[in-house]
């Protein structure tokens, strides 16, 4: 379960730092400037207890919630930067993006998956492979 928790880290390092990538490039038309909004809140609500009826404890479902709406916000970001590159404002909200990439990590690194039901770890594997699906339609 360590190497499960670094490959996750990995892989979400690698997708911000695609972006940062993939921004290098031209492309995007000419529309008009979307006003800036910021990111909405990530933070997770306070856990409420052990493990539900589902086998899932409501902290685990928490941090994996807040690690999708993370992801949720790259990807507006990476569609506002697709739909006008020269706007300011997105980088002021990736800058934000990437402040809350370090405390997810940071929350992400205190998991410890050997505590983890069969359900937890299947919720977390849909959670992925949900992140990664909405991900790859931007890039």
């Amino acid at each position: 379960m360590k190497n499960l928790k670094k490959l996750v880290i990995v892989i979400s390092v690698f997708l911000v730092f695609a972006m940062v990538l993939s921004g290098c490039g031209g492309g995007g038309g000419a529309s008009a400037p979307e006003p800036a909004s910021p990111p909405p809140a990530q933070q997770a609500e306070e856990p409420t207890g052990d493990a539900g009826s589902d086998g899932i404890s409501s902290s685990f479902k928490a941090q994996m919630d807040a690690y999708e709406r993370f992801f949720d916000t790259y990807v507006d970001i990476a569609e506002k930067y697709q739909d006008n590159p020269t706007d300011p404002a997105i980088m002021t909200d990736y800058l934000e993006l990437l402040e809350e990439f370090t405390e997810m990590l940071e929350e992400l690194e205190n998991l410890e998956e050997a505590d983890w039901t069969t359900e937890e770890l299947q919720y977390y594997l849909d959670v992925l492979a949900r992140v990664l699906q909405k991900i790859a339609a931007v890039q």
